[in-house]
């Protein structure tokens, strides 16, 4: 590999992602960007950390829906699309895209923050019966995992809808 090759460089920004130092991993994610304008997960990184943090939201978009046109069957990626569309308020997009990313995933072992997200969204739009189902799939991953603390927070989802 070169050192101008996008993926070392993502790799190495991820790294910082999994030490728990996600400020250092986003600035190191925006360099690949404009370094690499067409490194979708690079894109993808950046646009969906704007999104969960609820800022630069129309930017985050941008971001993301450019990853989408690099990447168009990623279903992480169509993951992060709705999640953005959720956090801009666009509800409907966001359930449309949040369908997708889950028909997309069925191959592959299931993201339980993808189906926590489900959730999230098809609360947000009155349709109790699909965020419950989200919900409860996305805790039972959680917990296969032995990630306890996500588990406890999709529970409580569960709780409070009740």
């Amino acid at each position: 590999e070169h050192p101008d090759d996008g993926h070392l460089h993502f790799r190495n920004a991820y790294l910082r992602e999994l030490q728990g130092k996600r400020e250092q991993a986003m600035m190191l994610m925006e360099k690949v960007i404009l370094q690499f304008p067409d490194h979708a997960l690079s894109l993808n990184y950046v646009g969906y950390n704007l999104a969960d943090k609820g800022v630069d939201l129309e930017r985050a978009l941008v971001l993301i829906q450019r990853a989408v046109e690099l990447e168009p069957e990623a279903d992480f990626i169509i993951d992060s699309l709705a999640w953005a569309h959720y956090r801009l308020g666009n509800l409907d997009e966001a359930w449309t895209q949040i369908q997708r990313a889950v028909a997309l995933g069925k191959n592959g072992p299931e993201d339980p923050s993808m189906l926590e997200h489900f959730g999230d969204i098809a609360f947000a739009r009155g349709d109790r019966a699909s965020a419950l189902r989200g919900w409860q799939a996305s805790e039972e991953i959680f917990l296969k995992l032995n990630l306890k603390d996500d588990a406890r927070r999709v529970r409580n989802k569960r709780e409070d809808c009740r």
